[in-house]
């Protein structure tokens, strides 16, 4: 094996480890997803627009619901995403 063909399987492999990191991440966050789903809770993001002329002098708070199910599905596609970047790059579980 030459010089260059270690780097190359050194550079895959830290490729490999990142994102195996991102995947224990993304998998994580599908874990409080559902657990927070399960409470019943809700996702209210709320913007916040400070004073300003357009709104009479004072700040503006909008809140919107999100349903559960989009905030699940978006971190079910972000696990996917990262498995089928493992695979791409020669990753074998």
């Amino acid at each position: 094996m030459t010089l260059e063909e270690m780097k190359a399987v050194a550079a895959k492999a830290d490729q490999i480890q990142s994102k195996l990191r991102l995947l224990e991440q993304a998998e994580e966050r599908l874990a409080l997803v559902n657990k927070f789903g399960k409470e019943g809770q809700v996702w209210r993001p709320l913007l916040c627009l400070k004073e300003g002329e357009r709104w009479g002098g004072r700040s503006v708070d909008i809140a919107i619901d999100i349903p559960f199910g989009v905030i699940q599905q978006q971190a079910v596609d972000a696990v996917k995403r990262i498995k089928r970047e493992l695979v791409l790059l020669g990753y074998q579980a």
